[in-house]
């Protein structure tokens, strides 16, 4: 039987085999990497992951890029589904940054402090401070203004939960409205609003819903221990969790169980699960380094590996309450 690599070889697109496999693909990522369901959707289900599986169809781009980059069924059915992840993490970002403009303007329109610049001078449209607003728009180095972001203390960010139905605002408003300011201040001119969004995406990054960043705060308070892992070893750590899939992510941190315990707790099948173990070991084996920095690496990826399974297994647990489909 022709696997989907080979169709697609020779098709030069998705072959049937390929196109299920995409589906599956979409369905994979969407459950274990925690993105929200595309827009028009409160939840995901079947309509959901079939409107992302078709608008990745429409990027012959795309799907030329995967083809290429594979050289044999297992490498197609790994690089299919990173490509996956990045398309969805395209749309999130693009999505997270007019969140951030909106909540930006709420902070802007409800601070006394903050005005925006009038029609018919210089720098309409601009935010600014009182005392700056009729100067020339701010025509400097947006690093300075990064820098002042970064100076402002006690800057609290809000709270990341892993079962939130909604995404949290970037920072408590107090604490988003003083970095405004303080970008302002820094400017000593009228801001472009789009400036003021490059500059706060930079003190607080979009980042995907369940990322490095994030997995990290939540590995701090559920791990007595995260203190006895170097920061040498979480950079290491967080490069090899990129090369990984997501069904390579669900098993790294449970390579030492036999591969019937490992397809029970992923709800993977056996094969899968025995090709995903194999895949993880040879990436680890690529990357991690003598037997001293494995055990710091590996650990922090065991970590990773942990918290990711259990927030897939309370998503699960989420949607069958909520009668999602699956």
């Amino acid at each position: 039987m022709t696997g989907a690599y080979d169709e697609a070889r020779v098709q030069g697109g998705l072959g049937p085999s390929g196109v299920a496999l995409l589906y599956e693909s979409v369905d994979a990522v969407r459950r274990f990497s925690g993105f929200p369901p595309p827009a028009g959707h409160d939840r995901w289900g079947a309509d959901a992951v079939t409107e992302i599986a078709h608008e990745i169809l429409t990027r012959p781009a795309i799907l030329a890029g995967v083809i290429a980059r594979a050289g044999d069924d297992e490498s197609f059915e790994r690089v299919l589904e990173s490509a996956v992840r990045n398309f969805l993490r395209s749309q999130y970002r693009t999505t997270e940054r007019g969140r951030m403009m909106r909540s930006l303007r709420r902070v802007v329109e409800g601070d006394d402090e903050v005005v925006t610049v009038a029609a018919g001078s210089p720098g309409a449209g601009c935010w600014s401070l009182p005392v700056d607003a009729t100067t020339p728009p701010f025509a400097g180095r947006v690093t300075d203004l990064v820098q002042a972001a970064f100076g402002v203390p006690d800057v609290r960010r809000a709270r990341w939960r892993t079962d939130a139905r909604n995404r949290p605002p970037m920072a408590e408003p107090a604490s988003l409205r003083r970095v405004v300011r303080a970008i302002l201040a820094a400017a000593g001119s009228p801001v472009r609003p789009a400036t003021v969004l490059q500059v706060i995406a930079e003190r607080f990054p979009v980042a995907d819903a369940v990322s490095v960043v994030a997995l990290t705060e939540v590995i701090a308070e559920q791990t007595a221990d995260a203190g006895q892992v170097t920061p040498s070893d979480r950079l290491v750590a967080e490069e090899i969790w990129d090369q990984l899939s997501e069904r390579e992510r669900l098993v790294a941190g449970i390579l030492d169980q036999s591969v019937r315990d490992i397809a029970a707790e992923t709800g993977m099948s056996r094969n899968m699960a025995h090709r995903s173990v194999l895949a993880a070991k040879q990436v680890l084996a690529e990357h991690v380094g003598d037997e001293e920095e494995a055990l710091g690496v590996v650990g922090h990826i065991r970590v990773l590996s942990d918290v990711l399974r259990d927030n897939g297994t309370r998503r699960a647990a989420l949607a069958s309450h909520r009668g999602e489909e699956t």
